[in-house]
């Protein structure tokens, strides 16, 4: 009987680790799909909601996305390009 049991438990794990392994690059393949390209290429700096003369500054990230700064600069002596 112990050795029926082991021989089920061994032919599912078996069954298990087949199908964990060819369901992943289908998983990877999606992941890579869905992946959106960079808006920005690091180090850079722009000027963002600019309003009464003042702009907050924004800052590029090692991954491509534009992240908020506590910066500002004046909108007519502003050194960022604009976003």
């Amino acid at each position: 009987m112990i050795k029926t049991v082991v021989k089920c438990v061994l032919a599912v794990s078996l069954a298990a680790a087949a199908m964990s392994v060819s369901v992943s690059p289908s998983f990877a393949a999606k992941k890579k799909a869905a992946a959106k390209p960079a808006t920005c290429t690091a180090p850079a700096w722009a000027s963002t909601n600019c309003a009464n003369g003042v702009c907050n500054l924004a800052w590029c990230g090692g991954d491509g996305k534009w992240y908020p700064s506590p910066g500002f600069c004046w909108e007519p002596f502003c050194w960022a390009p604009k976003v």
